[in-house]
């Protein structure tokens, strides 16, 4: 899947050489997750990351094929599930979420 600005942004604290950016198995993720959830109130469906992206990328891209190959999919599944979920606006809003910037770091972009 592409990396878009902001995946990169919340990505970038965890840069490293090599290796996996999340070095715990798939159930420690999930487990995880809990806990934010409960302490933002939020009720917490499993993979609503992943079809969050799926439906925003399809109304950015508006092409089913590339979006199934993004995400892993077949471009069935994604006009059955996916097709017109959100608005363009909506999906480009979502897409330029950046997590806070911290006082103490100066970004890439911004010291050219």
């Amino acid at each position: 899947m592409p990396i878009s600005e902001n995946l990169a942004a919340w990505l970038a604290p965890y840069l490293k050489k090599s290796g996996p950016v999340w070095p715990h198995g798939h159930d420690y993720f999930y487990e995880s997750q809990r806990p934010v959830a409960l302490n933002a109130e939020v009720k917490w469906e499993q993979n609503a990351l992943r079809h969050s992206f799926i439906s925003y990328r399809m109304a950015i891209v508006k092409d089913a094929n590339q979006v199934a190959q993004e995400a892993g999919n077949s471009p069935d599944i994604i006009f059955r599930n996916y097709l017109e979920l959100v608005t363009q606006t909506q999906a480009r809003n979502w897409f330029s979420i950046e997590p806070k910037a911290q006082e103490n770091v100066i970004s890439i972009g911004s010291a050219r």
